[in-house]
């Protein structure tokens, strides 16, 4: 599962032309993977980008939103199923 999470960090970060940082921690702290996807920003430089970074982030999100976001990525991919049936009539 790690290596799938690797997989769509990576792919988010080339789709969606950012930078992303990501931290897996297991049980007891064990420290799984840290992954940046800059070769040259480490984990600690795109930290501290972050908190300097004025305001809040537009999204925040934890696992209590999973039912909002699974509605909203389920209801985007209906919408575009029929837009593209539509563009065949």
């Amino acid at each position: 599962r790690a290596a799938g999470l690797l997989k769509k960090a990576m792919e988010l970060s080339v789709l969606c032309e950012c930078e992303i940082g990501l931290f897996v921690v297991g049980e007891g702290d064990q420290k799984l993977m840290q992954y940046t996807s800059s070769a040259s920003t480490t984990m600690e430089e795109l930290m501290l980008r972050w908190i300097q970074l004025p305001g809040m982030p537009d999204i925040v999100r934890t696992n209590e939103d999973l039912p909002q976001v699974s509605a909203a990525v389920s209801g985007a991919a209906g919408s575009s199923k029929q837009n593209a049936g539509s563009d065949d009539e």
